[in-house]
């Protein structure tokens, strides 16, 4: 993770290098290097907490991920700043779209960790795109996904579930033994009738964050100066990181031409975003990515905004006691997203896998066989 500071951008060497590297004043250097210490110290005991044990349940590791440092804020931990420095610890706590008085000091010790430790999956890229995945599992499994399908309630019943779905503008209910709902927190908690109080009540009380995102189309006919850069947080601008996400297409073979930048801002810098029109935020976010990289206004050909109001979760204090309510079994509804722990990638699909083989566990074998879903709606 690069850092872009008063018109210096550092993307590369030991982090622990950036206080010395970065253009502060001698007060606000000193302050970086007092809490990159701490910061340090507490991402160091994320990946402990992270990795789990021989024998280990991925859910028992992931209550100890959410319980590692929960007593206290990210900013309490961090403490008393310059100004300088809080605002870059603020640009990358918001990159979880909330401002770090707002989420745990395990969950901001969280968000370096999983960019220092290589063995934590943040840091690792589908080739291609992350889209390729979904697409790939749609192709295999052909007509029996249905998209376009807005699931408009889940309900258990002794033998399995009945969905009610919205498709073409027609209500239809569909009869399933399982349903995995692989929806927000929010948009379970709203579905699903019958879960247990406890369950509801903590789906209810996962907090998200809003993202306003640019993509940024490019034109170049070769290298550019950004090519070795993946990522940027940029305190002070109208969006707190800048992704280009073509980097890992540029270690191997001839640079191909164009490319694509990504920008957005998160937690009360994204409130202030999703008060503007779309073409204040353009112009917004093309001025300060030109003050970062300047060769970027000349190759600019296409921007495209985009508004999340409720992004992702983060990981507020108290969060840690919601998860018994969260992972216990609720018979033939399977739970599964990135909210039921830290929030990215690896526990998305994990408990996404977990709710799967459950779900195969529990189906009546088809002759010809292994398996087979009777009916899948996509909400």
């Amino acid at each position: 993770m690069g850092l872009a500071v008063n018109g210096k951008v550092v993307a590369s060497g030991a982090p622990e290098t950036y206080p010395l590297r970065l253009p502060l004043s001698p007060a606000a250097r000193l302050s970086f290097i007092k809490s990159g210490l701490k910061l340090r110290w507490a991402a160091q005991g994320f990946q402990r907490a992270a990795r789990r044990q021989i024998g280990e349940s991925a859910s028992a590791a992931r209550a100890r991920e959410l319980a590692y440092r929960e007593n206290e804020t990210f900013a309490d931990y961090l403490g008393v700043m310059h100004p300088e420095v809080e605002a870059i610890f603020r640009a990358i706590a918001e990159r979880i779209t909330a401002e770090p008085h707002e989420i745990t000091a395990g969950c901001g010790a969280g968000l370096f960790a999983v960019v220092w430790d290589s063995n934590l999956t943040l840091a690792r890229n589908l080739i291609g795109g992350s889209a390729l995945l979904p697409l790939t599992l749609a192709r295999h499994l052909g007509s029996r996904i249905v998209t376009g399908a807005a699931v408009e309630e889940v309900v258990p019943e002794p033998t399995g579930a009945r969905i009610r779905v919205r498709v073409a503008g027609r209500v239809r209910d569909v009869s399933a033994k399982y349903v995995i709902a692989a929806t927000p927190a929010y948009v379970t908690h709203r579905i699903v009738r019958g879960l247990p109080a406890d369950t509801a009540d903590a789906l209810a009380r996962i907090p998200y964050g809003p993202f306003v995102c640019g993509a940024v189309l490019t034109g170049e006919s070769g290298p550019m100066p950004w090519d070795d850069v993946y990522a940027i947080a940029t305190p002070g601008k109208a969006f707190n990181m800048l992704f280009n996400h073509a980097n890992v297409l540029r270690g191997s073979g001839p640079r191909e031409p164009g490319g694509s930048l990504m920008v957005y801002g998160g937690g009360d810098l994204g409130r202030r975003l999703l008060q503007m029109t779309d073409g204040q935020i353009q112009e917004a976010f093309l001025r300060d990515l030109s003050t970062i990289l300047p060769e970027v206004k000349d190759v600019v050909r296409e921007v495209i905004v985009h508004r999340w109001e409720h992004a992702i979760p983060y990981i507020a204090p108290g969060r840690h006691r919601l998860q018994p309510a969260l992972e216990r079994s609720l018979g033939n509804v399977l739970l599964a997203g990135d909210y039921l722990g830290f929030p990215e990638m690896e526990v998305a699909a994990v408990t996404g896998l977990e709710a799967a083989r459950t779900a195969r566990g529990g189906l009546a074998p088809v002759e010809g066989a292994q398996s087979r879903v009777l009916e899948r709606v996509q909400p």
